[in-house]
């Protein structure tokens, strides 16, 4: 049919390219996949994570850049008798990509993307985890992995943060949280519902999340292979939410955060409709990331933003572990000038000089003070003992508190009738 004359527009995307207010919002996704989605040509960056394992890198700032740059567009499966035809594997990598990505920009549309993609191996390494924060300088705050192997996550936490022996990102001053988006391979409702054999309560493991929602639309299971990468944690829809997110906030902020899955459930296939309030209790209590629906408001939310650290620890929750990489980077932004510097003596007591005490104590505040202006803390003090002999020992030690934002997790309301108002 040829459709009447008229004047047709186009409405290009991105072209603004308009960014966000600090670099809280970088992130970088891993994705293992079973075929190459990228088209020849593209401008990646390569790199070799191990001597047998390449990672492909994109750096994508807003969404339609993946197939304007990358050549990745998302394409109809086709099944014959429900089963699928043969030749597919390229294009369902590109729709897995396609589909993460597009959730990522959904939530966080001023979010900037480090996407890595690699063909080999049976599960993502922990050396892909730091080759993408170097390549991308350390900017990296928060990163996902989609992998269908989940027995060494531990190894994902010594990426994070060093195993007393290596050092970690932590370590290398480039520090991030970490979401697994778990695969159903080789689980059930029921290996859920036991005890989460990646948890710990002696060894910590706050930069590590482990997310078991997933989107069952049929559309999307489809378009996604089912076996292939339908089942597996909806790692750019949660990743994009925490980009989004100022650092002190809770993902699972019903008034800000809507999920926003088109038929949520469980990586293992069950509908959120079909679990029961014990079977959801008991995930939440295991400390996985799923989403629920809340009542008095449509849509579907996430539940909490949990580490696998205890709930008795200080980094119980993602934006714990946000804030505090936050506040470690900006006092060492402002520090490290001073680093090797010349600083004076008190000439009667060979201990700092008042002046010296105060000029470093307000260089470490001014870090401090912008987040509390950003409402990311509540409060802060410096302070650094006067009695320190920095002739003998080259060093200064720095006492820093702060006081974090708090998060409403449960509210608690006495209601009833009287006969009269006191």
């Amino acid at each position: 049919m040829i459709p009447l004359n008229d004047i047709v527009f186009e409405r290009q995307v991105g072209g603004l390219k308009r960014e966000a207010e600090s670099e809280d919002v970088i992130s970088g996704l891993i994705m293992l996949l079973e075929a190459m989605p990228f088209a020849s040509g593209s401008p990646l960056i390569e790199i070799l994570v191990t001597p047998q394992i390449k990672m492909f890198v994109a750096k994508i700032r807003y969404f339609e850049e993946l197939a304007e740059i990358y050549g990745v567009e998302e394409s109809e499966i086709t099944y014959t008798n429900g089963v699928l035809d043969t030749g597919q594997g390229v294009q369902l990598a590109k729709n897995a990509v396609v589909y993460h990505t597009q959730e990522f920009f959904r939530q966080s549309p001023t979010g900037e993307l480090w996407l890595g993609v690699t063909i080999e191996g049976d599960g993502v390494p922990k050396e892909a985890i730091l080759a993408l924060q170097n390549k991308a300088q350390g900017k990296i705050r928060q990163l996902g992995v989609f992998t269908p192997k989940s027995e060494d996550l531990i190894q994902y936490q010594y990426a994070a943060a060093g195993d007393g022996i290596e050092k970690g990102l932590e370590q290398m001053h480039r520090p991030l949280s970490i979401v697994v988006g778990l695969s159903k391979e080789g689980l059930t409702l029921s290996n859920l519902l036991s005890a989460n054999p990646h948890f710990s309560d002696t060894e910590s493991r706050k930069n590590l999340s482990l997310l078991i929602a997933c989107d069952l639309d049929a559309r999307v299971l489809s378009q996604l292979g089912e076996e292939q990468y339908g089942y597996y944690g909806c790692v750019g829809n949660v990743l994009g939410a925490i980009s989004a997110s100022r650092v002190n906030e809770s993902i699972a902020w019903v008034g800000k955060f809507k999920a926003g899955l088109k038929k949520p459930g469980l990586i293992t296939g069950e509908l959120l409709d079909e679990l029961s309030d014990t079977d959801l209790n008991v995930l939440n209590d295991n400390r996985y990331i799923f989403v629920r629906y809340v009542e008095g408001i449509s849509g579907n939310y996430f539940n909490d933003s949990h580490t696998l650290d205890p709930v008795t620890s200080d980094y119980a929750y993602i934006e714990n572990v946000r804030t505090m990489d936050k506040a470690v980077r900006e006092i060492r932004k402002k520090l490290v000038p001073f680093l090797n510097s010349p600083i004076a003596i008190n000439s009667s007591t060979g201990t700092l000089a008042d002046i010296s005490i105060a000029n470093l104590e307000n260089v470490a505040n001014s870090a401090l003070e912008e987040m509390e202006k950003r409402g990311e803390i509540s409060g802060h003090r410096v302070a650094i003992n006067p009695d320190q002999n920095v002739l003998a020992t080259g060093e200064i030690e720095f006492q820093i508190q702060k006081v974090p934002i708090g998060v409403v997790r449960r509210m608690r309301i006495k209601i009833g009738f009287t006969q009269k108002l006191d």
